[in-house]
């Protein structure tokens, strides 16, 4: 999956996924906000709007443009399994 660093890379309509709290979680582009280019409008999964989005975020925080294609879902489900591994991994420390 391509990763997005910048909030001109996207279109109208772009999804972008991420992992959060061993979560994929989606958000679709609507536009840079009209009063503060410094965030975007973006909607969830369930096409509520979400909180104004610091764009800034993108440079920082893994973001990846998703088309929902096969491929893309297996490097998620990857990615999850990662995550996964490292909570594991550090749980299994903390206890010893």
């Amino acid at each position: 999956m391509k990763r997005i660093t910048e909030i001109s890379q996207l279109t109208k309509g772009d999804i972008i996924v991420t992992i959060v709290d061993h979560k994929v979680v989606k958000r679709e582009f609507v536009c840079v906000h009209p009063h503060n280019d410094k965030y975007s409008i973006f909607l969830n999964e369930t096409y509520d709007g979400c909180p104004k989005f610091y764009n800034e975020t993108l440079k920082y925080n893994e973001w990846y443009l998703f088309t929902n294609s096969k491929e893309e879902w297996k490097e998620l489900n990857a990615m999850m399994v990662e995550e996964l591994k490292k909570a594991i991994d550090f749980y299994e420390q903390r206890s010893k």
